[in-house]
């Protein structure tokens, strides 16, 4: 993975593999990455740059991952999966 961080390069990247390792969440690599992206408050916009996508591609990664986690909004989707980073972070 190749990104342009104000954070830290290796926490952006531990999160995305514990996201993405976390089979219990069914998450593609893809949608372990604009996970992690969100929770580093970037917008959709430079998400989208980032990873040489249109932003309509974006949101629909996004929809994917709200229907998997079961959430119908991006702040239930990032407070549940802030609690499970919080969970998967304890454990390992």
């Amino acid at each position: 993975m190749h990104y342009n961080l104000e954070t830290s390069s290796a926490e952006f990247i531990r999160l995305c593999v514990l996201l993405y390792d976390n089979a219990g969440l069914g998450l593609t690599k893809r949608e372990a990455e604009i996970i992690t992206m969100m929770l580093h408050q970037w917008p959709i916009s430079k998400i989208a740059s980032c990873l040489s996508r249109e932003e309509k591609t974006i949101h629909k990664h996004l929809q994917n991952i709200k229907k998997k986690m079961l959430c119908p909004t991006l702040f239930g989707l990032g407070a549940k999966i802030s609690g499970h980073l919080s969970q998967l972070q304890q454990n390992s």
